[in-house]
């Protein structure tokens, strides 16, 4: 039998109406920044922290300040750089350099060594060190990707006494100096209200975005490594997490008298790592779908291994996921689902509901069981699912919904989209 995919116009023209009702144009620069900067928070159970809430057991741990330079070595032992086991407080002392956590023992017996840059060196961790400053500022567009800095695993064949592994930390980024760009004004609230006296030209973004590391043991055979690997010994892996922080608010006068105006709510979200050279500058990095990992970074062991990080600035969508597209397709003797998220922060799944009418409520739910979010919850990375309704008849129009179901137990529906297939 031969099918055919119809899809109602009047979706059609809801979904155009609301990309209309979005933020004005794509190209119309809606923030502008100066320089980024990171610094890593509590790990755990080290000299630092004992009473940390990230309580993984990793040892030996050191805060550090510098090297100096965008485009250096964070492995090398640059004059200037600092360190500490107890303060990390440290990192705030310059904000165009890089700023690291270290952990891991240098010998068979898991000890911490040396309080001394030497044994610092021989320890694996994490760096960032985050875009300079220009004048005039760095601009960015709506919806437009831009670059926020360098992550950098510093990966050493460090020993471990027990289970003493650096699994999660944060790192506080700080994007500075932020505007609306040319056409905006900073407001309070999405009511408009005006700051007082003195009225703010920028603000200060901070955001924390979660780190979940997986370190691998690298003894025993190399086909047992969970990641891949062409050294002589597993790979370890980054993994991003949810990314917290304030939006800022945006008025915007569509005339001279100033009584037309509209305020949006903006945020910063990420958007997945660029694999770059240990040396290699990320300031004017183009963006490049194709070179994006939007899940793991996969960290070769005696290497330092660097990422750019992208993020976008868009409107705050008060969900648990972003969804990029929700489409139905005809099949043979069926209907398939598809449906991609930009990012998933709190979500753990999906449901799936039909219905022959327009009616939400009278909507039958087609999964048995959720169907499982395929990211680590708390990502900044979507995925892309896949639904097939073999139990649809032909001749017969069905409406579809996707409902996101966050870790709260709150849903958000999607939808609907129609369909049907025929002879």
């Amino acid at each position: 039998m031969k099918k055919k995919f119809l899809i109602s116009t009047l979706f059609t023209f809801v979904l155009l109406a609301t990309t209309v009702l979005a933020v004005r144009s794509d190209t119309q620069v809606i923030m502008r920044y100066g320089n980024v900067d990171g610094t890593w928070g509590e790990v755990d159970q080290g000299l630092a922290d004992p009473n940390s809430e990230y309580m993984d057991g990793a040892g030996c741990l050191r805060y550090a300040d510098g090297p100096d330079g965008s485009n250096t070595n964070p492995n090398n032992l640059n004059d200037g750089m600092v360190f500490s086991d107890t303060d990390r407080s440290i990192q705030g002392n310059n904000t165009t350099n890089w700023n690291q956590v270290r952990y891991g023992g240098i010998n068979v017996n898991g000890s911490c060594g040396s309080n001394d840059m030497a044994t610092y060196q021989k320890q694996s961790g994490l760096a960032f060190n985050g875009v300079d400053a220009t004048t005039p500022k760095r601009v960015a567009p709506f919806e437009t990707y831009f670059p926020l800095g360098k992550l950098s695993h510093v990966n050493h064949s460090i020993y471990l006494v027990g289970d003493n592994r650096f699994q999660q930390t944060y790192i506080d980024l700080v994007i500075k100096d932020v505007d609306c760009g040319p056409d905006g004004v900073l407001v309070q609230n999405k009511n408009g209200t005006p700051y007082p006296d003195p009225v703010p030209t920028s603000l200060d973004l901070s955001y924390r975005f979660l780190i979940f590391y997986d370190e691998t043991y690298n003894t025993g055979l190399k086909e047992n490594c969970p990641y891949l690997t062409t050294g002589r010994a597993c790979s370890d892996a980054i993994i991003p997490g949810q990314l917290q922080g304030s939006s800022f608010f945006c008025k915007y006068d569509y005339d001279t008298k100033g009584d037309n105006s509209q305020v949006f709510e903006f945020q910063v979200s990420l958007h997945g790592f660029t694999p770059v050279g240990l040396y290699e500058s990320v300031e004017n990095l183009v963006y490049d779908p194709d070179s994006v990992i939007t899940g793991l970074m996969i960290s070769e062991e005696d290497a330092t291994n660097s990422v750019a990080i992208w993020a976008r600035v868009g409107p705050v969508k008060p969900t648990a996921i972003d969804m990029n597209f929700f489409e139905a397709n005809g099949a043979e003797e069926s209907i398939v689902l598809r449906w991609q998220t930009a990012f998933e922060t709190d979500n753990i799944g999906f449901n799936v509901y039909r219905s022959e009418t327009l009616i939400r409520e009278n909507a039958v739910q087609l999964n048995q069981t959720l169907i499982a979010s395929l990211v680590p919850p708390g990502s900044t990375f979507g995925a892309d699912y896949e639904f097939v309704d073999d139990n649809a008849l032909p001749y017969t129009t069905y409406f579809y919904w996707i409902e996101d179901v966050d870790v709260n137990g709150t849903v958000t529906i999607h939808g609907p989209m129609a369909a049907e297939w025929v002879d």
